[in-house]
């Protein structure tokens, strides 16, 4: 047996959002919810759980997504190993100067 039915309002409630923008992730497939008649959605509690699941996991991969150096920044790390290998680094503040 499914868990407690929400209503868009409900939810929104819940996600702090405006009930249009639950109605809209229904409309869109974002949010899975079940429609009774023309305007009548009902969203399962575990149907929530598992939107803000979603949503965590997008954001957590998005956030943690390694970005590829550019050819420029690949030369001056090659360039500051080759320093560090010959001996010639110099603090922060002596490169800031040297700019």
């Amino acid at each position: 047996m499914a868990g407690k039915m929400l209503s868009p309002e409900e939810v929104a409630e819940r996600l702090s959002v405006k009930p249009n923008t639950v109605r809209a992730w229904l409309r869109g497939g974002t949010l899975r919810g079940v429609k009774l008649g023309n305007k009548i959605w009902w969203i399962s509690e575990e149907e929530l759980q598992a939107h803000i699941c979603r949503k965590q996991c997008a954001n957590y991969e998005r956030d943690n997504q390694e970005e590829e150096l550019s050819p420029e920044d690949l030369k001056a790390v090659q360039r500051g190993i080759e320093d560090i290998k010959s001996g010639q680094f110099v603090t922060l503040e002596e490169y800031y100067k040297s700019l």
